[in-house]
Formats: structure tokens, C-alpha cells, sequence
């Protein structure tokens, strides 16, 4: 079964902390269980274009994506929770861009699962 991407627009700026909790639910609201998943975010122009910004569940200098956390973090994907984070340092080091990006979730078999997509967007601070 395909499943489409919901859709959510991340905007922050440079030099600052973005921080976006998921949870993830099927129609009937019960949690899904996203334990040995990983996660990945690719950011392009256009879905052909090259990848601009990337990051994942195994921490990459970009941002991070927690799926193995406590519940109190709003990151235990054992309940269905993901959480998206960009440290100051993360966003200062990425360029001011307008594109799109996808999240998609991968199981142990390796089938991917698009969750959210959107429009991605850093904007130039003042004080950075």
C-alpha cells in the first residue's frame, strides 16, 4: 500500500535552535511502533536537483532525527514519536535556501515510508 505524505513547511533561520515533534498515528489515532526504524531527510531545488541538505537517524552534522529517546523528549518511536532538531550551530552553517524537502521513515527491510513534505526554508539572520 502507497502511503502519501502529509505536509508541514519547516522555516527557520540561521543561528538558531528548530526543534519539531511527530507523532505517528494510523487513522484510528493508535501509535505505530517505529522501533529498529531510521530516518532521513533529503533537501532539494527540485526533486531531480542535487541534494542540498541531508540529514538522519544516525546523527550527521546538519540535524538530527531521534527515534530512540525518552518519552518526555517526545522522541521514543516505540510510541509512534520522532522528533526533527537543528542546534544553532546546525542551521548557522547552512546557506539561506528556499527548497523542498521529504522525511521518509525506512523499517529493518528496508521499505520507505514517506511521512512529511514540505517546503524548507533558512532565512539570513541579523545575529548569527
Amino acid at each position: 500500500m502507497t502511503t502519501l505524505p502529509g505536509r508541514y513547511d519547516i522555516i527557520t533561520q540561521q543561528g538558531v535552535t528548530y526543534d519539531l515533534p511527530i507523532a505517528y498515528r494510523d487513522v484510528a489515532g493508535t501509535p505505530i511502533d517505529l522501533t529498529g526504524y531510521s530516518a532521513r531527510i533529503q533537501v532539494r531545488e527540485l526533486p531531480s536537483f542535487p541534494v542540498l541538505v541531508e540529514f538522519n537517524s544516525a546523527l550527521t552534522a546538519n540535524g538530527f532525527i531521534f527515534l530512540a529517546g525518552a518519552a518526555e523528549d517526545r522522541e521514543d518511536g516505540a510510541n509512534g514519536n520522532l522528533r526533527l532538531f537543528l542546534t544553532a550551530a546546525n542551521s548557522a552553517n547552512i546557506s539561506p535556501l528556499v527548497a523542498r524537502y521529504q522525511l521518509n521513515i525506512i523499517d529493518s527491510e528496508g521499505y520507505v515510508t514517506p511521512l512529511i513534505e514540505g517546503r524548507f526554508e533558512i532565512q539570513g539572520s541579523v545575529t548569527v
